[in-house]
């Protein structure tokens, strides 16, 4: 990631994902997805922007998330 990103800044978010299970119905094979999260990771974000008091994530997932900013980062 660039110079200037804070990891502290994706603390307590989620990456959201879905996991495939293949299951049987009505006598055949099918394919399900269950949805899944975990934290978000540093290499899960695509780009960020510094907005002054906040801090805008564009997440793999395809959400964009507007963080504020430690006051002690400014």
């Amino acid at each position: 990631m660039e110079e200037g990103f804070d990891k502290k800044w994706l603390a307590g978010l989620k990456f959201n994902s879905s996991k495939a299970k293949t299951v049987e119905r009505d006598g055949r094979q099918i394919v399900t997805y269950e949805p899944t999260e975990r934290p978000l990771r540093e290499q899960d974000v695509l780009a960020w922007s510094d907005q002054g008091d906040e801090v805008e994530l564009v997440t793999g997932d395809g959400r964009k998330l507007r963080v504020a900013k430690a006051k002690d980062q400014k």
